[in-house]
């Protein structure tokens, strides 16, 4: 699946006034939420290239609370592999992790990527 929604990108801000996205599947405590589903994504067009890999405050990404790739990205050769992504918000840039899969396709990534831990929060693009 493909993630190419302007608001992904760490270039795109909010304020609290803004309509916040958060990477969820709605239910009795999060019914604000966007929708997701726990799957392999690729970041394209205006969300960037690939998942962020360096802190993004909080007010990007279309959200409050951005996750970002706090390790490093795998050489194509690694294959398939676990790597900790960070929440980042106020008042630090991980104040929660969580796992997800990245696969390194040489002229892309592709990433396994759980529903976000809380809203709100987006899987945050970079190019």
């Amino acid at each position: 699946m493909e993630l190419n929604q302007a608001w992904r990108n760490r270039g795109f801000t909010v304020t609290w006034s803004d309509t916040h996205h958060c990477d969820r599947e709605p239910d009795n405590q999060y019914s604000n939420a966007d929708g997701w589903t726990e799957g392999w994504y690729r970041f394209t067009g205006d969300a960037g290239t690939k998942l962020a890999n360096e802190c993004v405050q909080p007010f990007h990404c279309g959200s409050y609370a951005n996750m970002w790739l706090s390790d490093p990205e795998p050489a194509e050769a690694d294959g398939s592999v676990d790597r900790q992504v960070c929440v980042s918000s106020e008042p630090d840039c991980c104040v929660d992790t969580l796992t997800v899969k990245v696969l390194n396709c040489g002229s892309h990534f592709l990433y396994y990527l759980p529903q976000a831990p809380a809203c709100y929060a987006t899987f945050c693009g970079d190019n």
